[in-house]
């Protein structure tokens, strides 16, 4: 789009809404200048005012009710996550006990498997000695 057609396009908005308020200030003074009598005309102002106004109560109403509708909506949810994530906290917990405790009990049998080895190779090792002691003995 060129700026020209951008700049009328932004443009019509601010005119047809000039126009719309025209129309209407034309159609409250036409009702106020017209030939009926001045009771009636504020009679009939007095009843569109009181409609226009008890639709904008409803509407704000129903606003007020859609607004609570969704931040119940919204308290409901972050509750359900929050329990989610309370829940998936405990089983982490849960399974780092679990883990901690199988690595300490590994451990301390690798400890003693070390242990008996070491205790198995000085045995051994007398062994050996005692048979290398003897063969020297004897040889």
């Amino acid at each position: 789009m060129d700026t020209d057609t951008t700049q009328r396009d932004g443009h019509s908005g601010v005119i047809l809404c000039s126009f719309l308020f025209g129309a209407a200030a034309g159609s409250a003074v036409a009702l106020l200048l017209a030939p009926a009598r001045g009771e009636e005309t504020r009679s009939r102002l007095k009843t569109t005012v009181q409609e226009r106004r008890d639709r904008a109560a409803q509407a704000i109403e129903r606003g007020r009710e859609a607004g609570r509708e969704v931040v119940g909506r919204a308290r409901t949810h972050v509750k359900d996550q929050a329990q989610h994530a309370s829940r998936a906290l405990a089983e982490g917990k849960t399974a780092l006990a679990d883990i901690r405790e199988r690595s300490e009990q590994a451990l301390k049998n690798v400890r003693q498997e070390v242990t008996d080895a070491v205790e198995d190779a000085k045995t051994a090792s007398k062994d050996v000695r005692s048979v290398a002691k003897a063969a020297i003995k004897k040889g």
